[in-house]
């Protein structure tokens, strides 16, 4: 049996509550899902950023992971752009939006007269 006194066993309890019962905060403003080029995942460790519509705040960056997955927390609500660096970076921006539920944009780069874009599945 473990033996937790006073501070320990109210912060663990504190902090198991706060787990179960608020998970909603937990994933807050995130923004994720994956990026495909045809029909392969793109790249593991190409970079996504995603900034905030409003120039004074700062862009928040991930890299692709396996599958060509992304996941980032974006703690400003509205709408945002998400520019992935593939090949030729000013061509691959797309508008997104940040909410208080996390969302999820699962994207794709195709190729048309010789330049990539980027579009929404």
């Amino acid at each position: 049996m473990i033996n937790l006194k006073g501070g320990k066993m109210k912060t663990i309890t504190t902090s198991l509550l706060l787990v179960v019962f608020l998970p909603s905060l937990t994933f807050a403003g995130e923004i994720y899902g994956s990026i495909k080029v045809g029909n392969s995942p793109v790249r593991r460790g190409v970079v996504v950023e995603v900034r905030p519509d409003t120039n004074k705040q700062k862009p928040y960056y991930t890299r692709i992971g396996r599958y060509g997955s992304y996941s980032l927390y974006v703690p400003e609500k509205g709408r945002c752009i998400l520019k992935v660096y593939y090949k030729h970076p000013s061509s691959l921006k797309i508008a997104v939006y940040s909410y208080d539920e996390p969302v999820q944009y699962d994207l794709f780069l195709e190729k048309k007269n010789g330049q990539y874009f980027l579009r929404r599945e």
